[in-house]
């Protein structure tokens, strides 16, 4: 079992996640693909995953999401989580999504099928770019797994976890979703790249 720092969701029987570097809008983006019908999130920051001989199985992390304070001004059916939300310093709290999409809208396992990279880069103009699982991996070590989290990095470490996401992203869709546009349209093109309204 390998611990992925990414945002997972279950649309409509199939996995989903967005992996990202800190404030290319992992979180905002999640949110808004919640409100896909038949969506159901698994987490918001942290997944394992189970590498089968089918597609792999990931797993919810914690019960509770965090969420940006101003995530009801992107999506509008949060404001009413923000408002009974503490925040920290930087504009972060934790929340219950339950409360406001209710109970089902969360469930603990899923298989995965499509994983979207996020990045924002102005001097890009694509925004939706399919990738191979070896422009993939080379994205994800350049950025150091997008996890500034890991507690050892040494070669043995960076050995495993390359060898874990090789084996990871040859089982799934992958696009690199460029988020230079507003969230909303960059909600959009998500939407598209993965085939859901």
């Amino acid at each position: 079992i390998f611990a992925v720092h990414g945002a997972s969701l279950d649309l409509d029987g199939k996995g989903v996640c967005l992996i990202a570097p800190s404030k290319t809008g992992k979180t905002t983006q999640s949110w808004g693909l919640i409100r896909t019908k038949n969506a159901h999130l698994i987490t918001d920051d942290w997944f394992f995953v189970r590498l089968t001989e089918g597609r792999p199985r990931i797993h919810s992390s914690e019960k509770n999401c965090y969420i940006d304070a101003d995530i009801g001004d992107v999506w509008e059916e949060y404001t009413p989580l923000v408002t009974t939300t503490k925040f920290d310093n930087k504009g972060r709290g934790i929340a219950n999504v339950r409360w406001i999409m209710g109970q089902d809208s969360m469930v603990s396992t899923t298989s995965m099928r499509d994983v979207i990279l996020l990045k924002r880069d102005k001097d890009d103009d694509r925004i939706i770019i399919d990738m191979s699982p070896e422009e993939a991996l080379d994205y994800l070590v350049q950025h150091d797994f997008c996890c500034p989290h890991q507690m050892v990095r040494d070669e043995r470490k960076l050995k495993l976890r390359t060898e874990f996401f090789r084996r990871f992203l040859s089982s799934c869709s992958i696009h690199m979703v460029n988020t230079i546009l507003p969230a909303k349209e960059t909600q959009a093109k998500i939407r598209e790249a993965l085939g859901v309204e």
